[in-house]
């Protein structure tokens, strides 16, 4: 991450790959119903196109400086001290950290309130590197830089 050309924290609106799958109560010969139903619950948009974020699903952002990059680079890879990892359920990623190197992103999606992480393929990382302490800083990390969703709070 250190040797990112830039690395961006972002919220986002839930996206497609986790949003709750919906089917339409309205009758499937109903053509009229079902396109009144569609634009009231239009489907979630997909977190990635063309390998790269989708803009629209943005809601903050604030790009780091070399610093706050290195700073980032110490929370990720710091050493973690726990024998026990508790998954809660609710895998909603509304925040991510998006790092792009020679044009290419890597991302890490991230959920605070279960504590569960998703990541490109080219990034191996899981909850079970992630303690209580990794966590708080990691969050800390992104409300020093305004990102406010995600934390039971709603943005600006």
């Amino acid at each position: 991450m250190s040797k990112a050309d830039s690395v961006v924290l972002i919220s986002h609106i839930t996206t497609k790959e986790f949003a709750p799958k919906i089917v339409p109560d309205v009758a499937e010969n109903d053509s009229e119903g079902l396109k009144r139903w569609y634009e009231e619950y239009p489907p979630a948009p997909p977190y990635l196109i063309n390998e790269d974020i989708n803009r629209v699903i943005i809601l903050e952002s604030a790009t780091l400086s070399k610093k706050q990059i290195e700073q980032l680079s110490e929370v990720i890879n710091r050493k973690f001290y726990t024998d026990t990892i508790e998954y809660a359920r609710c895998d909603n990623p509304v925040n991510s950290i998006l790092i792009y190197s020679q044009a290419k992103l890597s991302f890490i999606d991230i959920c605070f309130g279960c504590r569960r992480v998703h990541c490109s393929s080219d990034i191996k990382l899981s909850e079970e590197h992630f303690d209580d302490t990794k966590w708080q800083m990691l969050e800390l990390l992104f409300r020093e830089r305004g990102i406010k969703k995600g934390f039971d709070e709603k943005p600006e």
